[in-house]
């Protein structure tokens, strides 16, 4: 039996992480439903990475989507093949160029954009996430998020603060008032600057990703089989176009800039949710639920 941890959920998605999403959808085609369970334990004590999703099988675990795939074609579970000549190296570069670039946009979606985050992402963690980690791993999650992003030129980096003025008492109030005022209006602006960077961003990574198709007329990335470049993508973008996110940022250039990726999102969903429909999900028991009380067992060794 496989069991697959992962994050949970985010609305009707199995869950919030586009990684874990993917890994399951692989499970669920390369296997039959009664070899492997989904476990929504969001514990990243799983795997000794501290990565999730996590696999764990024949008395190890595996921690991460990479390091998952390729444990499961070590051991011959493959993802089926309608195309006899798909070529493994280039599925490996793309998946990797969407892991590392595609993502970015996803984490400014999730994390970065403060609306969003303020919104759905830091509640979210109030469910998925027991007290006291619930407050400090969004803020965590979020921090991480915005190194990336930077290094991937979504957002700059942050301006210097400048040292506090001291107004005389009289003054005090007023200017506290005005200060606030010009701190609201800084945050406008630099929220609509961050949008512009990423929609610019993600401009140019998309297309990256649309002209690597070799067949336009294929519904997938490299042919007729969806490969698991496919199932990072589509995760992904089924994320970057969640509704439940106030400010769709990327979903509005999705839908004015390139149509063919709401094409392909929409065949790939199309096939893939049969998928979904055969999981057996399960609650996390045990030491497999994430506990103040589990993580301390966890750090200390026992």
């Amino acid at each position: 039996m496989f069991e697959l941890h992962v994050w949970g959920p985010l609305e009707n998605f199995v869950s919030l992480s586009p990684e874990c999403m993917a890994i399951a959808w692989y499970l669920g085609l390369a296997l039959d439903p009664s070899e492997f369970v989904i476990i929504p334990s969001s514990n990243t004590t799983i795997a000794s990475n501290g990565q999730l999703p996590a696999l764990r099988h024949a008395g190890h675990v595996y921690g991460g989507f990479f390091s998952i795939v390729r444990y499961l074609l070590r051991i011959n579970v493959e993802l089926p093949q309608k195309d006899s000549d798909i070529d493994e190296a280039k599925v490996t570069a793309l998946a990797n160029y969407i892991s590392t670039n595609i993502s970015s946009l996803t984490l400014y979606t999730m994390y970065v954009h403060r609306q969003n985050f303020e919104s759905v992402t830091r509640p979210l963690f109030t469910e998925l996430v027991p007290f006291p980690m619930q407050y400090n791993l969004p803020l965590h999650q979020r921090d991480l998020a915005k190194r990336q992003c930077t290094h991937q030129g979504l957002i700059g980096q942050p301006e210097s603060t400048q040292l506090s003025v001291k107004y005389p008492a009289s003054l005090s109030k007023l200017q506290a008032q005005i200060e606030e005022k010009n701190k609201q209006r800084q945050k406008i602006f630099d929220d609509a600057k961050e949008n512009l960077r990423t929609l610019a961003c993600g401009q140019k990574l998309y297309r990256t990703v649309v002209d690597f198709k070799e067949n336009r007329n294929s519904p997938f990335l490299l042919g007729s089989t969806i490969t698991i470049a496919d199932l990072l993508f589509i995760s992904h973008l089924r994320i970057q176009t969640a509704s439940v996110f106030p400010v769709p940022v990327l979903k509005t250039l999705i839908d004015t800039q390139f149509p063919e990726l709401q094409t392909y999102l929409k065949l790939g969903l199309d096939e893939l949710k049969p998928v979904e429909a055969t999981w057996k999900i399960v609650a996390p028991q045990g030491r497999e639920v994430y506990s103040f009380s589990n993580a301390i067992l966890h750090y200390i060794g026992l």
